[in-house]
């Protein structure tokens, strides 16, 4: 037993007068005592004897005094130990430090649970910073636990530095510790190669325990729990923790990811050293504003050592040598690349952008960096005629920044940032190209198909229009007509909508009494009107001839840059006539609004407002640079829709999924929201005509359509069922992917003369059996001969919780190609054939898992992206061993479908646990009418259903999907 206060305070009553015992912990009994010498108030640790036994005073003595050199702002230092008089009469070793007038960490977190962002980031600062000191002097602490950090104001300081080491030190310590029932380090906060005893520790082994300790600062636990220490370092060593994000939703995706970087098990894929650490927070979480703290003081001081010696370094090798080649090098491989990966890992893409121009300009040409690239950026081939033009670049949410030159055409590899997944869905890059002489062209991405960009002369084209690709065009509308892309040329459109300065020009001209500019037949309500009774109904609020919004024959006053509103078709086509333009057909719409970028668009729009704002004056640019498309007012365009002509965009008081969304109007509609904007068209357009031609919608109204009853649904059913037989499973290929091996199965497809491929992905340190889940694709399997390489990254973040994951070669996709008919719903047999072999090869997926013996399908779960989301709708209704479905991007197809493969009639007979988590701008599965129907069709009781909805088009940001899919498998599909 440690030594009595009275008993300590007779063998050091020559140095301190010790007052009271304050505590003990696991390796030493803690007193409060006063330094007589230096009159200051000091802690006493006294190692328990059995463990001062077993580890030697003298080894002990000698590495505390090394310990006792280290002289940190934030590293309590050490400033006496020796040897003490125990309650039996035996020597004490002890040592001692300053007493702290505070907390330690782990009491604030038993008070608060969890802290703040800003604050666990400065005590994770000045933490990383002691650290990053301590171990440029090889000093290791191996003991970072919350116990050991104390907090006194606003200063944190790190304890008991030196003193695991000190332990470790002693003769034959493996047999002795273990003797002593101590392990060198806290389980809870204890790396696996620290836990193992593989190898020597080092830097890294601390870096695991700030992680560890960062992620209950954040969350109010850690990582790995368990009720004995045996289960907790089982945990670290076999365990991937869940992310941040499903715990907390307000931490920053960057300071997450570097957290989490923290917790990788092999010690190579950690941050390498605690100054890397210290880096990644400044960007992941730049400090308050305000005058510099100690460590940024400590920092500093390194900074300006570190610049002395490079000052050295330049003189005597030169910064272009060898050497500096390839400290690049190495710097790139060790350090940007991987944290390029865990920006890319968490759709920072502009940190990712910005981190990868440096890489590029460090180490021109690298291989490892180019192979990479596609996961973090992308690259561009701009070419312009007359060359010669600037290209420039600046991110699509940051208008008000400045712009940054990519480079002077030719351009053939123009690094830009990658924005989606894929980088294909949508583009945040904004672009400015400008040559003198000619016109400046402001883009979103690269829109032109052309390999060269035609500069028109700056007279060549009216200053309020810009030019608009053409091409082999549709309109991105799911619900309209399948016919083939119509080939059209380049065309102009206004940049701006039409205000009510410029109408007022139509009115003051007479453009209601001229009789040339209106067409011949005016329908109201399915009936012909004469012009003269049309243009007596189109009367402002006064009863004056003018938009319904004006009074007095004049718009607001104050309002003459704001969109004119409160006009109907045939007010528009007139306007058109009178400037010697045109109404956009929809074709012509939708490709100059760029309706895949909507995720960028339409929050920057203005869309929810009180009223209309002045043209060009909100932040939503579409890709050819032109504004507004997306609210502020919708913008007439020619086609006939029935009796009804659409109007598209959006207006000011619309929900923002309007934008995404096939909308028509009666022709005479007038109210306040209903705008212009013009197009010209080329002289020589032969397709003009098929391009304005009536739109067919295959919009169905799935308010008002009913499912088939159960006795036609049970028909339904059967179609999917098939005789059983054995699997009779081949593995043909086996590939280690690292943390999970992904094996190649080959079983008989439920269909006569066809086999199936099942791709199955077996975590490595999962605990057997696994819980499983079943994936079905997105369309893009349709669209590549085998499975890319990258396409775990669909489910990677559930492998690492330890399930496994079986991903179906389904028929016509990958290998199985066969021509027909993708994943574009239709009325055809063909495409009816076709699900009913997905059903069947989803259920003989399912027979394959049941044969394995290391996995579990008691709580299968159904996870299917996009097309697999749709599918959703089927294959839990036809597949009862499937438990619980998670749907991404999911919605009804609004084409007609055959019965039997329509899940309108499937979604009520699906009862399982199913959570939805879609786009709010998603441009294939809109909120309204795709969405919301197909969640409220489920079968599913209340409770167990969730419908998430995300800023985002035809994605949800990665985060949050992971967040989300994970806390729904924990709830249905529990870790036992």
């Amino acid at each position: 037993m440690p030594p009595s206060p009275d008993r300590l305070a007779a063998s050091l009553a020559d140095r301190y007068r010790v007052e009271r015992e304050l505590g003990a912990g696991g390796m030493a009994t803690v007193y409060l005592a006063h330094d007589l010498k230096h009159d200051r108030s000091v802690a006493i640790k006294v190692l328990r004897p059995d463990l001062a036994a077993a580890v030697g005073a003298v080894r002990f003595l000698r590495e505390i005094r090394i310990a006792a050199s280290l002289q940190h702002p934030h590293i309590l230092t050490l400033i006496d130990s020796g040897e003490a008089a125990s309650a039996t009469g035996d020597s004490a070793l002890y040592y001692v430090m300053p007493f702290v007038n505070g907390e330690s960490l782990r009491d604030c977190l038993t008070r608060e649970r969890t802290l703040p962002i800003a604050e666990t980031v400065r005590i994770l600062r000045e933490v990383l910073d002691a650290l990053a000191y301590a171990h440029q002097q090889g000093l290791v602490h191996r003991d970072i636990k919350p116990e050991n950090v104390m907090l006194s104001g606003h200063h944190a300081l790190v304890v008991d530095f030196g003193v695991a080491k000190a332990i470790a030190a002693g003769p034959e310590n493996s047999t002795a510790l273990t003797t002593a029932g101590l392990a060198i380090g806290t389980p809870t906060y204890m790396a696996p190669e620290q836990a193992l005893g593989q190898a020597e520790v080092d830097g890294r082994t601390d870096i695991y325990a700030v992680g560890v300790m960062a992620y209950e600062m954040l969350t109010g636990h850690t990582p790995f729990g368990g009720t004995t220490p045996q289960a907790i370092i089982a945990g670290h060593v076999t365990r991937a923790p869940a992310p941040l994000a499903a715990a907390r939703t307000d931490i920053p995706a960057s300071l997450a990811a570097a957290v989490m970087r923290c917790l990788e098990k092999d010690p190579a894929n950690r941050w390498q050293s605690a100054d890397d650490l210290l880096r990644e927070l400044e960007v992941a979480a730049p400090p308050a504003t305000g005058g510099p703290d100690a460590v940024q003081r400590s920092r500093l001081r390194r900074v300006l050592a570190a610049a002395a010696a490079a000052a050295v370094l330049f003189a005597v090798w030169g910064w272009t040598g060898p050497l500096a080649r390839a400290r690049n090098r190495t710097w790139a491989h060790e350090r940007a690349i991987p944290r390029l990966l865990t920006f890319a890992g968490t759709a920072d893409w502009e940190s990712a952008y910005t981190l990868a121009q440096e890489v590029e300009r460090r180490v021109p040409g690298d291989s490892l960096f180019n192979a990479l690239l596609p996961r973090f950026a992308r690259r561009y081939r701009i070419h312009t005629e007359p060359a010669g033009a600037h290209v420039w670049r600046k991110a699509y949410d940051a208008p008000d920044s400045d712009w940054r030159l990519l480079g002077t055409t030719p351009l053939d590899s123009a690094l830009v940032a990658l924005t989606g997944p894929g980088g294909s869905l949508l583009d945040a890059n904004r672009l400015r190209i400008e040559a003198p002489g000619y016109r400046t062209l402001e883009l979103v991405g690269l829109p032109f198909n052309d390999s060269i960009i035609r500069l028109d002369r700056a007279d060549a084209v009216p200053a309020e229009m810009v030019r608009v690709a053409g091409g082999k065009l549709s309109a991105d509308y799911p619900v309209l007509s399948a016919a083939a892309p119509i080939q059209l040329n380049d065309f102009l459109m206004d940049r701006l909508e039409i205000t009510n300065r410029e109408y007022k020009v139509f009115v003051d001209s007479g453009g209601y009494r001229r009789r040339e500019l209106w067409i011949d037949s005016l329908v109201r309500e399915g009936h012909a009107i004469s012009w003269e009774q049309a243009v007596a109904r189109m009367t402002d609020r006064t009863g004056r001839t003018g938009p319904a919004t004006w009074e007095a024959g004049q718009p607001p006053n104050g309002h003459d840059s704001d969109p004119v509103g409160g006009v109907s078709w045939y007010e528009a086509m007139a306007y058109a006539r009178f400037r010697g333009k045109a109404l956009p057909t929809v074709i012509h719409w939708s490709r100059a609004a760029g309706m895949r970028n909507s995720s960028w668009l339409v929050p920057a729009s203005n869309f929810g407002g009180q009223g209309a704002e002045p043209v060009g004056t909100t932040r939503g640019v579409s890709s050819f640079g032109i504004r507004d498309m997306a609210g502020n007012v919708r913008e007439w365009c020619l086609n006939a829709i029935g009796s009804q002509r659409a109007i598209l965009g959006g207006g000011w008081s619309d929900p923002p999924y309007r934008f995404n969304d096939m909308y028509a109007q009666d022709p005479f509609d007038r109210s306040p929201l209903n705008g212009i904007r013009l197009v010209r068209y080329p002289s020589a357009e032969p397709d003009l005509a098929a391009a304005a031609a009536p739109v067919t919608l295959h919009a169905r109204d799935l308010a008002s359509e009913k499912p088939v009853s159960d006795a036609v649904f049970a028909v339904y059913r059967e179609l999917y069922d098939y005789d059983r037989k054995p699997v009779d499973a081949r593995i043909v290929e086996t590939v280690d992917e690292g943390d999970w091996t992904r094996e190649l199965a080959r079983v008989d497809a439920a269909y006569a003369g066809d086999s199936l491929f099942i791709y199955l992905y077996v975590p490595k340190r999962a605990r057997r059996p696994m819980p499983a889940v079943l994936f079905f694709p997105p369309g893009s399997a349709f669209s590549f001969p085998s499975l890319p390489s990258r396409d775990a990254d669909h489910f990677d973040y559930i492998l690492r919780t330890g399930r496994a994951v079986a991903y179906p070669v389904l028929k016509g996709t990958y290998q199985r190609s066969d021509g027909t008919p993708g994943d574009n719903a239709s009325a055809t047999t063909v495409y009816r054939d076709h699900v009913i072999m997905w059903g069947k090869d989803v259920r003989r997926t399912v027979d394959f898992l049941e044969t394995r013996s290391d996995i579990t399908t008691r709580q299968l779960a159904y996870f299917g992206i996009s097309w697999g989301g749709a599918m959703g709708g089927i294959m839990p209704a036809i597949e009862p061993r499937i438990r619980l479905s998670i749907l991404h991007v999911a919605g009804l197809e609004l084409t007609e479908i055959r019965p039997e493969a329509d899940p309108l009639n499937y979604l009520p007979r699906i009862h399982v646990p199913t959570l939805m988590i879609n786009g709010r701008y998603d441009f294939y599965f809109p909120i309204a009418t795709s969405q919301l129907p197909m969640f409220n069709l489920l079968g599913t009781p209340a409770a167990d259903k969730r419908h998430v909805i995300e800023d985002g088009s035809h994605f949800v940001p990665r985060v949050r999907l992971i967040q989300e899919t994970l806390g729904w498998l924990d709830k249905y599909q529990p870790l036992d």
